[in-house]
């Protein structure tokens, strides 16, 4: 029996910012499966409609995107068990420890800061995928 594919949400609203963590994820593992999406509103929409055996073991939240940010949508499925077995983080360009605080009183564990260099966007892949269930 083949290996369950990995799959990501990724919900960014900078493409270039998406393009580049997707380009590096690829670069570390290349059988993934990575979805993107724009606002918090379509992640929602990705996991309301997404079936179960597809849902994501890994999702990645940029905090300031449109409509709600990384923990407002945390917020909104941590509720339902269905969602339970995916790992969330946020990711953002603020270091801001307010928004740190927010994401941690939510509940996401892990917040990090978007790396201005490639090598360390391509470190942060590999660790972010060390964070997905087997």
């Amino acid at each position: 029996m083949p290996p369950k594919q990995k799959i990501i949400l990724f919900a960014d609203d900078d493409l270039d910012d998406q393009e580049l963590l997707k380009e590096a994820f690829l670069k570390i593992e290349d059988q993934l499966v990575i979805h993107t999406r724009t606002t918090g509103k379509e992640a929602l929409a990705f996991l309301e409609n997404c079936p179960e055996d597809e849902l994501p073991g890994l999702m990645i939240l940029d905090y300031n995107i449109p409509d709600m940010n990384g923990a407002e949508i945390f917020e909104t499925v941590k509720g339902n068990s269905r969602y339970n077995s995916i790992t969330t983080v946020v990711w953002s360009t603020s270091n801001s420890p307010l928004y740190r605080e927010i994401c941690r009183k939510a509940g996401i564990d892990h917040y990090f800061e978007k790396p201005q260099r490639y090598q360390d966007i391509l470190r942060l892949g590999k660790t972010m995928l060390e964070l997905m269930p087997d």
